[in-house]
């Protein structure tokens, strides 16, 4: 993973996600808990991206707990500043209003 984001994993899941397929989705979930399980440092924009695909695989299983839960630590996410003084962009979560209004009605 030396040279890239990170976030091969996520990358996948969204494009698996993306086809919706059962199998794709479960697939998705496997690698999405595989990115998570690995012990690095993790920059809240990357994480904010894993809760939002977490979100859609709740959603296609009817997961109500966890979209909750994805929804509720991604407006955080969302809301923090930046993770490195020194550069202000770094983990910097960039989003949308319309995600922020989904993110927020799945919160409550």
């Amino acid at each position: 993973m030396s040279g890239t984001t990170g976030a091969t994993e996520i990358s996948l899941a969204e494009v698996l996600l993306d086809k919706g397929r059962a199998v794709d989705v479960e697939y998705a979930l496997i690698l999405l808990d595989s990115w998570m399980s690995r012990h690095e440092s993790k920059f809240n924009s990357t994480l904010f991206r894993w809760h939002l695909a977490r979100i859609r695989v709740a959603d296609h299983f009817g997961d109500r707990e966890t979209a909750h839960s994805s929804a509720v630590t991604a407006l955080e996410l969302a809301g923090s500043g930046p993770q490195l003084p020194r550069h202000k962009s770094v983990g910097l979560v960039k989003t949308n209003k319309s995600t922020l209004r989904r993110l927020k009605r799945l919160s409550k």
